[in-house]
């Protein structure tokens, strides 16, 4: 049976692996290894957040909170430049 922790990682492994084949890059990992490395940061302090339209997970994003860390404002030009997953 698969946790909800492994659920996830496999399924942000698939969505790594289709953003890695829609911007064109080459890589050597299969889906099965870049779940393993999604599941060691999800378990290593990296929470995800998924964005979903309607029924749909359209993106995600994983971040570490580091102590003491501060936060860079985002210019204008960079607030345009996010570019939506492919689903």
């Amino acid at each position: 049976m698969q946790t909800r922790a492994s659920a996830l990682g496999t399924r942000l492994a698939q969505l790594n692996a289709q953003l890695i084949r829609d911007e064109g890059r080459r890589t050597s990992m299969t889906v099965v290894e870049l779940a393993q490395r999604m599941k060691q940061c999800l378990s290593n302090d990296y929470p995800a957040v998924r964005f979903e339209d309607a029924d749909s997970v359209i993106g995600y994003a994983l971040f570490r909170h580091e102590p003491g860390a501060r936060l860079a404002s985002a210019t204008p030009a960079s607030r345009n430049a996010a570019q939506p997953l492919a689903h």
